[in-house]
């Protein structure tokens, strides 16, 4: 199946649907979702899509102050909001470099969006560059 195919309505209700289910649950499935909803439809998912969701979860994060348990979820599910968040990038290089790269800043730590997108690890795993590093230079 092309990763690039739209989602059918089924799919995209299933994915609502349960985004909304475990984006407050204190589970190891609600660890988990994040990370494997990224790596099965994230690039079928439009932009209007990963609005819709992000609006839920920024929503959710207002109401409950943390998504789930705070030392399992919460970052998990931040580092998710922020991947389908399209507006939350920018363009940082490493200094020396010349390639621009794309991420997002969570707590002054940098994340590489196309790191979270392609990684064999949960999410929970990677982490996130400090923004005082000098080898990193942000792109205004």
């Amino acid at each position: 199946m092309s990763k690039n195919k739209k989602l059918s309505l089924f799919e995209w209700t299933l994915i609502f649907g349960s985004m909304r289910y475990f984006m407050g649950r204190r589970t190891i499935s609600s660890a988990l979702y994040p990370w494997d909803l990224i790596k099965t439809y994230f690039d079928r998912l439009t932009s209007c899509q990963k609005e819709m969701l992000v609006k839920d979860l920024r929503d959710y994060l207002e109401d409950h102050k943390i998504f789930g348990n705070e030392m399992i979820d919460h970052s998990v599910w931040l580092k998710f909001m922020h991947l389908l968040d399209e507006k939350s990038y920018i363009k940082y290089k490493e200094k020396n470099k010349k390639k621009i790269k794309i991420g997002f800043i969570i707590n002054n730590l940098l994340y590489d969006v196309n790191k979270l997108k392609s990684s064999f690890q949960n999410f929970h795993y990677l982490g996130g560059i400090d923004i005082n590093n000098k080898k990193i230079e942000i792109i205004k």
